[in-house]
């Protein structure tokens, strides 16, 4: 996953494996449009950014803990 800077805006951009992810991150999504309707500043734009990434750092811990029990378990 990557944010990108343009013209002051903050554009996120996610790749194909994150797609199913999309309907979790529903309330970063739109709290990023609503600071790119008020033209944000870089600082906005980096904790914009910053608190995104953390949110997907913890629901891929989420995902992926159950995930490797199961797989380990399964062996």
């Amino acid at each position: 996953m990557s944010a990108v800077e343009n013209c002051r805006f903050l554009t996120i951009r996610t790749d194909s494996y994150l797609e199913g992810w999309h309907f979790g991150l529903r309330k970063c999504y739109i709290g990023c449009y609503e600071l790119r309707l008020r033209c944000c500043t870089d600082l906005q734009i980096t904790d914009t950014r910053k608190q995104l990434l953390g949110i997907l750092e913890i629901q891929t811990g989420k995902i992926l803990r159950p995930l490797l029990r199961t797989t380990g378990s399964s062996r």
